[in-house]
C-alpha cells in the first residue's frame, strides 16, 4: 500500500513539473514576443556547467544555424535578450549607459565576494569605481611598471634555465608564475618569485585561488553561495575559506603599516602598489574635503571599506591573473603556429629598440621601453589585439535595464522593446567571429588592428566598453605587451610534439587552456 502512494506521488510530481514546464515555455514565448525577439529556449546554466559545457558555441551555433542577430532565453529565471549586433551593443554600453548601469546582480551574503567592483550596483559602483579608475593611470601605470620589469627579470631567467637541458618549455607554466608575481607585487606591494619559492605562504593561498580546476566540493560551495546565500551566511559556508580568511589578516597588516606613514607625512606620493593607491587617494581625499569650507553631499566620496579593499585585491588577482597569463601563452602559440607573423614581430622589436637607443643612447633598455614608447610597436599591438578577438578574457559581458528602453540598430533591421529587469546578453564570442566585420574571421591576422580600423567600434568588446569596461585593462595589457616583447626580443617560440593543435578549452566558471 505504502509503495502504491509513492508511485501515486512520484507521478503527481512529475505532472506537476512537467505543466509547470509547459507553462513557463508559454510564458517565455509571450514575454518575448512582446519585446520583439525570437524565444529560443537554453540549457539549465547549472547542468551546462557541471556537463562542462561550452555554452559560447551553442550561441554561435543559433546565431549561425538560425541567421539572426538576437533571441531571447530564459537565464536564471531572468528574461535575457541575446543581442550580437554591435550598433546595439554601444547603445547599450555607451551611449545609453545610464539606463544599463548594472550587470546582471549577484547575491552574494558572503562579505568579500559581495562587494567586488564587478557586482556593485549603482552608487555603490560609482563610489568604488571612482576610486579604482585614476589606480590605473597612466601616471600609476609608470610606476607599477617597475615591479612588472622585476618580474620580467625572473622571467627570463626562468626561462634560460629551463632551456639549458635542452628540452621543450611549458610556457604557460612560466607565464602563469611570472603573472602571478606581478599581481602578488602590484596588489599588495610584496615581491615573490614563485617558481624558485613555491612553499611561500602568499605564494600557496594565491595558487590556491586562482586554481580553476575546482573539484566537487569548491563547486558545490560556489553553487550554494550562488542559488541559496543567506543558507551559506548561516552556517557560515565560504568559498575558500581558509585562503580568505589569509588574506584578509595579510591586507589588514599591510593597510595598518601604510596609514602609519602617512600619518607620519611620508607615504603620500610613493605608493605603486594597488592597496598603497587605494590608501594614498583616500588620503588625499579627506585632505581636501577637510580643506573645503562647504560640504557638498553631492560629491561622491572615495573611500573603501576594509572588506571592498580586500575584494578589489582578490578580484584584481583572479581576474587579471587569467586574463593577462592566458594572453601571454595564446600569444606565444598563435606565433609558433603562424613563424612569418612572429619573424615580422621580431623585426619590429629590433628595429624600434635601436630606434629608441639611438634616441636615448645613455638610458637603459627597460627604461626606453615604457608605456609612452610601447605605442610604436604596432605590430605588437596588432598581435595582442588579434589573440584577444580570437581568445577574449570573457566570452560574453551583460548589462540590466534599469527602466523601459526600446533598442534599434542604424539599418533599423532589428527593434527590441526592452523591459525594466532584463538583461541583455552580448555574446563576444560571436561579434568577434562576424564575418561581416572580421573577413576570414577565424584566420589569425594582426594587421587588422594596424591603421584604421575597418571594423565597426562595438564588435570588438575583450575587456567590455564605456564607463564599465574592465578598470584593470591597462594593465592587463602593459603586462602582456612586455612580456611578449622581451621573450620575442630574446627567444624563438616554434610547435613541438607536445604542442597540441587546436589546444583545449576546458570551460569551468570561467574557461581556461589545457595542453
Amino acid at each position: 500500500m505504502l509503495l502504491s502512494y509513492i508511485i501515486v506521488g512520484l507521478i503527481l510530481v512529475g505532472i506537476f513539473i512537467y505543466l509547470w514546464l509547459q507553462w513557463n515555455e508559454k510564458r517565455s514565448q509571450h514575454a518575448f514576443k512582446i519585446r520583439g525577439v525570437r524565444y529560443i529556449p537554453q540549457t539549465n546554466t547549472i547542468i551546462s556547467l557541471m556537463r562542462k559545457e561550452r555554452t559560447e558555441l551553442t550561441k554561435h551555433e543559433i546565431i549561425n544555424r538560425e541567421k539572426v542577430k538576437t533571441f531571447g532565453f530564459n537565464l536564471l529565471n531572468t528574461y535575457t535578450i541575446l543581442v550580437a549586433d554591435p550598433d546595439i551593443a554601444g547603445q547599450v554600453l555607451s551611449k545609453n549607459f545610464t539606463t544599463f548601469i548594472n550587470r546582471r546582480y549577484m547575491k552574494f551574503e558572503d562579505p568579500i565576494f559581495g562587494s567586488v567592483l564587478s557586482n556593485a550596483l549603482d552608487d555603490q559602483w560609482k563610489r568604488l569605481r571612482s576610486i579604482m579608475t585614476p589606480i590605473f593611470s597612466a601616471g600609476s601605470l609608470r610606476r607599477m611598471k617597475t615591479r612588472i620589469d622585476d618580474t620580467i627579470g625572473n622571467l627570463l631567467n626562468n626561462i634560460e634555465s629551463s632551456l639549458k637541458d635542452g628540452s621543450n618549455v611549458d610556457v604557460k607554466h612560466l607565464y602563469g608564475a611570472f603573472t602571478l608575481d606581478t599581481i602578488i607585487q602590484i596588489a599588495f606591494g610584496v615581491k615573490v618569485d614563485s617558481l624558485t619559492e613555491p612553499d611561500n605562504p602568499i605564494i600557496l593561498h594565491a595558487r590556491k585561488i586562482t586554481s580553476q580546476d575546482m573539484g566537487v566540493k569548491d563547486f558545490g560551495t560556489v553553487m550554494l553561495l550562488f542559488m541559496m546565500p543567506k543558507v551559506a551566511k548561516l552556517f557560515g559556508i565560504r568559498f575558500q575559506k581558509e585562503t580568505l580568511d589569509y588574506f584578509q589578516r595579510f591586507i589588514e597588516n599591510i593597510i595598518e603599516k601604510k596609514r602609519e606613514t602617512l600619518q607620519d607625512g611620508n607615504g603620500m606620493g610613493k605608493g605603486s602598489s594597488f592597496l598603497e593607491l587605494v590608501l594614498e587617494i583616500e588620503a588625499e581625499h579627506e585632505q581636501q574635503l577637510a580643506n573645503q569650507s562647504l560640504n557638498d553631499n553631492k560629491k561622491i566620496k572615495k573611500w573603501m571599506t576594509t572588506d571592498e579593499k580586500i575584494a578589489q585585491c582578490i578580484i584584481l588577482l583572479l581576474a587579471d591573473y587569467d586574463t593577462a597569463a592566458t594572453a601571454i601563452t595564446l600569444a606565444s602559440y598563435m606565433l609558433a603556429l603562424y613563424p612569418e607573423e612572429q619573424e615580422k614581430l621580431y623585426e619590429e622589436i629590433i628595429t624600434v629598440t635601436e630606434r629608441l637607443k639611438h634616441e636615448n643612447p645613455e638610458q637603459e633598455l627597460t627604461d626606453l621601453i615604457n608605456t609612452e614608447t610601447l605605442s610604436r610597436f604596432e605590430y605588437m599591438n596588432g598581435v595582442v589585439c588579434e589573440t584577444l578577438r580570437l581568445y577574449a578574457p570573457a566570452t560574453m559581458t551583460e548589462r540590466t535595464a534599469s527602466n523601459d528602453i526600446v533598442l534599434e540598430n542604424l539599418d533599423q533591421s532589428i527593434q527590441i522593446n526592452v523591459k525594466k529587469g532584463d538583461v541583455i546578453f552580448l555574446p563576444i564570442y560571436s561579434m568577434h567571429r562576424d564575418p561581416e566585420q572580421f573577413p576570414g574571421p577565424e584566420s589569425f591576422r594582426p594587421e587588422r588592428f594596424i591603421g584604421e580600423p575597418s571594423f565597426h567600434k562595438y564588435s570588438y568588446l575583450p575587456f567590455g566598453s564605456g564607463p564599465r569596461n574592465c578598470v584593470a585593462k591597462s594593465l592587463a595589457l602593459l603586462m602582456v605587451k612586455l612580456a611578449l616583447l622581451h621573450t620575442v626580443r630574446m627567444y624563438r617560440f616554434s610547435r613541438c610534439e607536445q604542442t597540441k593543435i587546436p589546444f583545449d578549452i576546458i570551460p569551468t566558471l570561467t574557461k581556461y587552456i589545457n595542453n
